[in-house]
């Protein structure tokens, strides 16, 4: 009787589940598909694990970031379990989270997931197609959800206890600003703690002494020390003498940009729904009414017209201004439409998290676009927090079908770059000549660093795919190497003269 009704849990479980296995199913072949580029040929040879051997001395403190790209380099499969699962728990998590009717949560698990699925080809590339770049920037991001989401729940007990102690740990250990961030988090729940229950939770006072201690083994390297000095090659930071000019250049040549101008789908959609938010309120004044949503309309005019003339009309210093207003009127809009703090707290939140996780990157460089996925899983939690208050009823069959087109559109793109993948490794595998000349991989705005081109990265692709160091490489398109294939086998073949059509 027992095992009848485990059977019965089972398979009504697939039953109301099925679209979203078939999501991971998908997600995972996806994920099984994405090459291995730039850092990841030097994390995937004997140069990572020299690294790892030094304890990654005067490299980083990111321990675990650092092994787990040293892992997921060489095992495919197990590289598309993590980002496949790592990306679905996201989606999940927000959608628990956010979500106050328990009811709603699968529906708004898939407007995650559909909002997810439209981030930037930019930040996309270097934040989740790459492994590198997946477990620095991503996984943290998993970690710190964890720990929001135990928040939430409010289960005190020892075992909950012991796992925010880890996730302290494990969320300061992979990408310096989400370290910083952390801490932060830690303190201000352990102070809102303070003021609610006159005392600090098991949960959040060890999450918080997990998150300290995390964040001096990540600061005791000595890169950090090379840093501030001056003297690392690759990263600087800011110095007194000039962080006024580094702070104004910061902002407006990559920040504002990266935040706002990549983002314009979810800026566009968090547009719309303040528009809702703001006509559904109780502002009694209708000139600021009418203001604040005359702001969005122009922003999203704005917004498409910028996407479709690819930045024609605008400028670094423009698009800066409106990333500030964006931000100063959408708190200012949060504060007028629902006055009370309880009503508010989720969306002043989200918008003060951006704000944390972005500041750290002002004193810095490089700043990349993968810098920005923490934010970037911020704005869609405010976004879902506006439709979850406001109860937006959505068609959830037209959601389901776009994220299914969005899926294919993600598996045809990624198969075809696997399928190049794998024919120029056979190429090296199956050939001993002087020079090798290789394709390209395709949909480089996908792909992060797939094609080397100077001598560093060009030398550690041959170390990862046991080319001799002596050897030439060049890359030329996939569509000239087939035709250049084809002829270099036979080329009065017939095949081989299909093959060039």
């Amino acid at each position: 009787m027992k095992q009848k009704r485990k059977r019965d849990k089972v398979i009504n479980f697939f039953k109301t589940n099925k679209f979203y296995l078939l999501i991971f199913l998908a997600l995972f072949l996806i994920c099984y598909f994405f090459p291995y580029t730039g850092d990841d040929w030097a994390w995937g040879t004997s140069i990572g694990l020299d690294r790892l051997k030094s304890c990654f001395k005067d490299y980083n403190g990111r321990w675990l970031g650092n092994l787990m790209v040293l892992l997921l380099t060489r095992v495919r499969i197990l590289r598309a379990f993590i980002v496949s699962i790592s990306i679905s728990l996201i989606a999940i998590l927000v959608s628990k989270i956010i979500t106050k009717d328990e009811k709603k949560h699968r529906n708004n698990t898939l407007i995650v997931i559909l909002l997810l699925l439209v981030i930037p080809s930019s930040i996309f590339q270097q934040s989740i197609a790459w492994t590198s770049g997946f477990c620095n920037y991503v996984l943290p991001v998993l970690f710190v959800l964890l720990y929001l989401y135990i928040v939430k729940t409010g289960n005190e007990n020892l075992k909950t206890a012991i796992f925010s102690f880890l996730l302290g740990i494990s969320s300061t250990l992979y990408i310096e600003h989400m370290t910083i961030y952390s801490v932060i988090l830690s303190i201000i729940i352990c102070i809102a703690d303070i003021v609610k229950n006159k005392k600090v939770g098991r949960n959040n006072l060890l999450y918080f002494i997990g998150s300290i201690l995390g964040s001096t083994i990540m600061f005791s390297n000595g890169a950090y020390i090379n840093i501030l000095n001056q003297t690392d090659s690759y990263r600087s930071v800011a110095t007194s003498s000039n962080i006024f000019i580094r702070l104004f250049h910061s902002y407006f040549d990559t920040i504002s940009g990266l935040l706002f101008g990549e983002n314009f789908i979810i800026n566009i959609v968090i547009s719309i729904l303040m528009i809702l938010l703001i006509k559904k309120s109780n502002i009694k004044n209708n000139l600021i009414k009418n203001i604040l949503i005359l702001f969005y309309i122009t922003l999203i005019s704005y917004l498409i017209f910028n996407t479709i003339y690819v930045n024609l009309f605008s400028s670094l210093y423009l698009n800066g201004i409106i990333c500030f207003l964006f931000f100063a009127i959408t708190f200012v809009s949060i504060v007028l439409c629902l006055k009370k703090y309880k009503k508010m707290k989720k969306f002043i939140f989200c918008l003060i998290s951006i704000l944390l996780i972005t500041l750290p990157l002002f004193f810095v460089t490089p700043v990349g676009p993968r810098c920005f996925f923490p934010t970037y899983v911020m704005f869609v939690s405010f976004a879902l927090s506006i439709i979850d208050y406001l109860n937006i009823k959505f068609d959830y069959q037209i959601i389901k079908f776009i994220i299914t087109v969005l899926i294919i559109f993600y598996f045809v793109l990624f198969f075809k770059v696997y399928k190049v993948d794998r024919l120029r490794t056979k190429y090296v595998n199956d050939n001993e000549v002087e020079k090798y000349i290789l394709p390209k991989l395709p949909y480089d705005s996908y792909i992060w660093g797939g094609n080397p081109t100077d001598d560093v990265f060009q030398k550690r692709f041959k170390l990862f795919y046991n080319i001799d160091e002596y050897k030439s490489i060049e890359f030329i398109d996939y569509n000239l190497w087939v035709k250049w294939f084809c002829l270099k086998l036979n080329p009065f073949s017939f095949k081989n003269k299909l093959c060039m059509l």
